[in-house]
């Protein structure tokens, strides 16, 4: 991270203040201009050309991260209105019932990971718990004896999407089974 700032060097003449001439910099003053340099020089060659046309004008590498960030992450404003939004994304999650629990558990570690980079921190057992109430009717079977039987604070999410994707593949079985007989007496 570019963390202070280049200036070019400045001589102060009576009491106005000048850029110094380079012929009368210091070996700190070309350390600092060639630092910048190098940086202003890393950070052009990463971009591609969109990127690089917005950051070009920039004339030192802190003022080239400063709009980087800013473009990239918004201003504080914009991210408090992302994590108000994402806060009740999460409030609302529910899993859609044609839904399978990968797809949900994708839905639901973007919200969790995209609150986390704007700094809401949830514990493992509110995660837990927002997954078991998030689930559809056909999950309660599964969400009771889970409920139950485990410290929902200690119970790792893993082990949590483990055992329903373990439900899942019940289900899965159980409905071929009944279509398959249902079939079995069309034809009988």
């Amino acid at each position: 991270m570019v963390e202070t700032c280049y200036t070019s060097s400045i001589t102060v003449v009576g009491s106005v203040k000048m850029e110094k001439p380079k012929d009368k910099w210091d070996e700190a003053d070309k350390l600092r201009c060639k630092n910048n340099a190098k940086a202003m020089n890393a950070l052009f060659r990463a971009f591609d050309r969109t990127e690089f046309n917005h950051i070009c004008a920039c004339d030192t590498a802190y003022d080239i991260w400063n709009l980087l960030e800013v473009t990239h992450e918004g201003t504080s404003q914009v991210n408090d209105s992302k994590l108000f939004q994402l806060e009740s994304e999460f409030e609302k999650f529910k899993m859609e019932v044609d839904e399978d629990v990968d797809s949900m558990y994708t839905r639901f570690n973007k919200i969790v990971n995209d609150s986390r980079i704007l700094g809401k921190s949830f514990s493992n057992g509110d995660l837990v718990r927002k997954i078991l109430r998030s689930l559809p009717l056909k999950f309660n079977p599964k969400v009771t004896p889970i409920s139950e039987s485990h410290d929902l604070k200690s119970l790792q999410i893993e082990n949590l999407i483990g055992n329903l994707k373990t439900h899942e593949v019940e289900l899965r079985i159980q409905n071929k089974s009944i279509t398959w007989n249902q079939e079995r007496k069309l034809w009988h």
